[in-house]
């Protein structure tokens, strides 16, 4: 726990490999690879595309470009869940992902600000729900404490 706050920077460093690593593996929407799946619910969530932004993947080796979308085939610059969705994952607007610019897509949102605040919110709530462990298992050692050398039943 002390760690945490000693060296964050390192559990953010930490995050961002993991990330990064990811997103050279995400595929397509359709995909049934892990890091697509993760992407994919997590880009039209937080509404952005790639880390830093779309450009993330110029060069993602596995990110399929030619797709079948609504039956319509397309061969994309960003992965589609880089488009405006609703909470369902609708797309909003019907000439993306034919084209992808600042109204009807993230493309220039990363999500990496966006994660890193929520990695360092959650890390927090763990340090303290840790603590809190901590703090009642020192009382169940006072109280067996109390009890066993007062004679108390």
């Amino acid at each position: 726990m002390s760690f945490y706050y000693t060296d964050r920077e390192s559990i953010f460093k930490l995050a961002r490999k993991i990330a990064h690593n990811s997103l050279r593996n995400y595929h397509s929407i359709g995909s049934n690879n892990t890091d697509s799946i993760i992407y994919s619910v997590i880009m039209p969530t937080l509404n952005c595309c790639g880390l830093l932004n779309g450009s993330d993947f110029d060069d993602s080796p596995n990110f399929q470009r030619k797709v079948l979308f609504n039956e319509q085939n397309f061969d994309l610059k960003y992965p589609i869940p880089c488009c405006k969705m609703d909470a369902k994952f609708v797309v909003l607007d019907p000439t993306c992902p034919g084209e992808f610019n600042i109204k009807n897509s993230n493309i220039h949102e990363g999500c990496w600000v966006k994660l890193r605040q929520i990695i360092g919110f959650y890390g927090g709530m763990i340090v303290i729900c840790g603590l809190v462990v901590i703090l009642f298992q020192l009382l169940l050692i006072i109280g067996t404490t109390v009890i066993l050398t007062t004679g108390y039943p």
